[in-house]
């Protein structure tokens, strides 16, 4: 949402895989690191690692906040999107799989 709004996060850390925030939560600190996915991918690659899945995890995590019907709406979207296959790029997290290569 942040991006959307053009409001970086708080305290964004750029790194070379990421970016990430420290978050208060219940009282303890809670580091947050949204990878990028092609860096992870090129670092990985380039230590011997094939990428054989991408896949979209979910759309949404607003789920986790919410109970009752808007809460089983939500999980049933992400389900939907995941069984659809959806492009990653609609996703807030991905599923990838990595092999290491044979020598």
């Amino acid at each position: 949402m942040r991006l959307v709004v053009r409001k970086p996060g708080k305290g964004l850390e750029r790194l070379p895989l990421g970016n990430g925030n420290w978050y208060d939560m219940n009282g303890q600190k809670l580091w947050v690191w949204r990878f990028d996915a092609k860096a992870i991918s090129d670092y990985l690659r380039a230590k011997g690692f094939k990428l054989i899945h991408h896949r979209l995890g979910e759309l949404s995590e607003v789920q986790r906040r919410t109970t009752g019907s808007i809460r089983n709406f939500l999980l049933g979207l992400n389900n939907f999107a995941y069984r659809a296959n959806l492009p990653v790029g609609f996703a807030v997290s991905q599923l990838m799989v990595f092999e290491k290569s044979p020598k």
